[in-house]
């Protein structure tokens, strides 16, 4: 099992990173500051990358949020993008609500690749993202939600990823219990149902295209 650890304040993010130490190689560190947690001064990230970048994999969880339209947040994201643009790192984006606010942000930035994680927007937004050549990612959600796994199956094979968004807590058949790692297999039995392939062959496809998004050779030991 491959891991990324994202951060989502500065009060994590030695936190965060003292984990994926332990656990290399087997996870993955993002930096970055969630749209949800307030009063976060993007310009210490920007100062803590300049002393860390060589332990940081990517950027993230970045992004906007319906719920949380400040131009305070606005800007935070903005500059982050600056940072995975000067720094060539991944990122992984946070979108709820703001699909296409996020898919007018991207183009104004050379971006190695970018994750739309959680992706719960229209049939149009996901051919947008086909065509700028984001990655988009499902999650336990897709288990029980119909609208998901549509999604799920328009999507370009070679831009598909899986994951579980943990700690969040997912109802339907998971009666509320928190999530974690441990629920990546039934993402990948209900990926495989609705995609209509084995799903050895679906770990293979997803392994290869997260090599892609982390512009590195991911092996299964």
């Amino acid at each position: 099992m491959k891991v990324i650890l994202n951060s989502s304040s500065q009060d994590d993010l030695q936190q965060t990173l003292s984990l994926s130490r332990s656990l290399r190689p087997y996870a993955f560190f993002f930096a970055g500051l969630h749209p949800s947690v307030p009063d976060q001064e993007v310009e210490r990230l920007v100062e803590w990358m300049r002393t860390h970048e060589g332990e940081v994999d990517g950027i993230g969880e970045v992004g906007l949020d319906r719920r949380f339209p400040t131009q305070e947040r606005w800007y935070r994201f903005r500059r982050q993008l600056e940072l995975a643009e000067e720094t060539g790192r991944p990122v992984a984006v946070h979108s709820r609500g703001m699909v296409d606010e996020v898919l007018r942000c991207l183009p104004s930035y050379r971006l190695r690749s970018v994750l739309l994680h959680w992706f719960a927007g229209t049939a149009s937004q996901l051919a947008k993202c086909m065509e700028m050549g984001c990655y988009v990612s499902f999650g336990p959600a897709a288990t029980y939600s119909k609208k998901l796994r549509s999604l799920m199956t328009l999507t370009n094979r070679d831009r598909l990823l899986l994951e579980t968004d943990s700690p969040v807590s997912y109802g339907a058949c998971f009666e509320g219990r928190p999530s974690s790692p441990l629920l990546i297999p039934s993402v990948y039995f209900c990926a495989a149902e609705a995609l209509k392939v084995d799903q050895l062959e679906l770990e293979e496809l997803v392994l290869v295209n997260a090599s892609k998004f982390l512009g590195r050779p991911l092996e299964v030991r």
